[in-house]
């Protein structure tokens, strides 16, 4: 299962009454915890939802304005994105199986949103180089977002999401 933690804009759009319990992931999931946030394209009604894994801000882009209408895209482009960075068949395989149901509530974590609102600006910067809404690459920003150096806590120093599920267990 996993756990979206969506902003109030996104919950109120999405007309969600988040949930009051916090889920638990099962013992061999390892990408439970995601937060969710709207994001300006630059087109008039047209929006961009990321999808950032807690921790390791490993993300994911998808057009849509709601969670409801944009989960099998995600999940989608999730899949696509593990099996363009390299990740082992057996643990996308066990991470998707994971992924057929979710549960929603409020974010929780204000460096976590720290961290967003900086991926946020950036897609924002970037849509303007598009001419239409359609023609937005969102690959090519999940795959500049793999790059994307921050800290996180208990670790020393910067590292990038790729570096995070390289060094983590499982």
């Amino acid at each position: 299962m996993f756990h979206f933690h969506a902003t109030q804009k996104l919950l109120n759009t999405s007309r969600i009454k988040p949930v009051l319990h916090i889920s638990q992931a099962a013992p061999d999931q390892r990408m439970h915890n995601w937060y969710v946030v709207m994001c300006g394209s630059g087109f008039s009604g047209k929006m961009l939802l990321l999808y950032v894994h807690e921790p390791s801000l490993l993300t994911v882009v998808v057009k849509g304005k709601t969670i409801a209408t944009t989960i099998a895209a995600f999940r989608h482009q999730l899949e696509q994105l593990l099996h363009r960075h390299n990740f082992p068949s057996n643990f996308i395989e066990t991470e998707m199986s994971h992924g057929s149901d979710y549960v929603i509530s409020k974010t929780s974590n204000k460096s976590m949103l720290a961290h967003i609102n900086q991926m946020v600006y950036q897609v924002t910067s970037y849509n303007y180089r598009y001419f239409s809404y359609d023609d937005i690459d969102t690959t090519k920003y999940e795959d500049i977002f793999m790059g994307w150096l921050h800290t996180s806590k208990g670790h020393k120093g910067y590292q990038t999401p790729l570096e995070y599920w390289m060094k983590e267990p499982g």
